[in-house]
């Protein structure tokens, strides 16, 4: 059975609202969204790549606000059973 791939959609592709950007799109001006290093390799990639030094490719997390993700429902709905789960432990 085929799995069929998600399209992007337009809060997937945009930079801003992104949860992961690929390494090989960023460079040092992406600070502010990925941070120091990510924005770093980015730069390196774009930069050693075409002159023969490999640099691995991959991605970055961006951080994100705890008012994003409650937004977007990912965390409020899971707090409740972890904090159960640590609770019980006790």
């Amino acid at each position: 059975m085929t799995q069929s791939i998600p399209r992007p959609t337009s809060e997937m592709t945009n930079r801003e609202t992104a949860f992961v950007l690929e390494l090989n799109s960023l460079s040092c001006k992406d600070l502010p969204l990925v941070g120091g290093k990510n924005s770093s390799l980015g730069e390196m990639l774009q930069q050693l790549t075409p002159k023969g030094i490999n640099v691995p490719d991959g991605f970055a997390p961006r951080p994100m606000p705890t008012a994003t993700l409650s937004k977007r429902e990912i965390l409020i709905p899971n707090c409740g059973g972890c904090l159960k789960a640590l609770m019980s432990r006790m």
